[in-house]
């Protein structure tokens, strides 16, 4: 009940600002190093009310009895709460739960799709079914398992029929998103070739896709080039794997397959471009 003290107290406490003079002395009290700003309405109203002076430049509590009675539990019971900073907060905190949320089901919703495309195609024998299950895979980003199903389910047999059997009108752009997904993964042996044929026939005859032809083209482009270094014949490998990488920069495959070749030609640094390219 001290004169003084209830001076700053009223002071403070029924000021206008009381949250801005607070703040700033509440930097003060922590130590924080606050230069004196003679023009500074908020520094001048706490000077004004005793609670801090300056001293070699810089703001100090005035004594150490202001220092032990305005402490930091005075600060907190008398700043306002800042609503909005709750509020934002709260908000925050909801959005981040929401996207949480939506991401959970965003997961498990793809989780379900992908199982039914691999229980789909693991529970028939229909080339079109299993052709509309990869490629459901592939576009919901499961390449992985695509090409599991693919490679470890299937017979070698089995992958030769898949295309031979399937309808290129009723899965056309189904059956070119599951060659695009695969055929870059295949070596250059007589098995893999004639796969490589068989992706390449149906989709000569699909309508309305323009992927497919060039895919169908380049495809057959890569098989000459195959065809060519099996006979030895490496300059003219070369020239047809530079042509499939013109029409098509972004398969391993073939940018693997000239490098083979240009090592049988004795050209190591063409061969190590193409290796580091793949």
């Amino acid at each position: 009940k001290e004169t003084n003290l209830q001076f700053v107290r009223d002071g403070v406490e029924n000021s206008p600002r009381r949250d801005k003079l607070l703040t700033l002395y509440r930097q003060v009290y922590t130590g924080k190093e606050i230069i004196e700003d003679k023009r500074s309405p908020d520094q001048i109203r706490l000077k004004l009310f005793g609670l801090v002076r300056a001293e070699d430049g810089f703001l100090q509590v005035r004594n150490k009895i202001y220092h032990q009675v305005f402490n930091l539990d005075w600060i907190k019971e008398n700043t306002p709460v800042d609503w909005s900073r709750y509020w934002i907060g709260m908000l925050t905190i909801l959005g981040v739960l929401l996207i949480g949320v939506i991401g959970f089901f965003t997961y498990w919703q793809k989780q379900q799709s992908a199982q039914t495309y691999i229980d789909n195609f693991r529970e028939t024998t229909s080339a079109d079914v299993r052709i509309t299950s990869l490629a459901g895979l592939f576009d919901l980003g499961e390449e992985e398992q695509a090409k599991k199903l693919f490679f470890e389910d299937l017979t070698p047999e089995e992958r030769l029929r898949l295309f031979q059997e399937a309808d290129p009108q009723a899965v056309g752009t189904q059956l070119t998103t599951v060659v695009k997904g695969i055929y870059t993964d295949l070596e250059n042996d007589e098995t893999n070739n004639n796969l490589l044929k068989a992706m390449a026939q149906p989709l000569e005859a699909i309508e309305d896709d323009t992927r497919a032809g060039k895919l169908a083209t380049e495809i057959e482009q890569w098989l000459q080039g195959r065809a060519f270094f099996n006979q030895d014949e490496y300059q003219q490998a070369v020239g047809a794997y530079t042509l499939v990488i013109a029409q098509n920069d972004h398969n391993p495959g073939t940018y693997f397959d000239r490098g083979i070749a240009h090592t049988a030609l004795n050209q190591p640094e063409q061969a190590l471009a193409d290796f580091e390219k793949a």
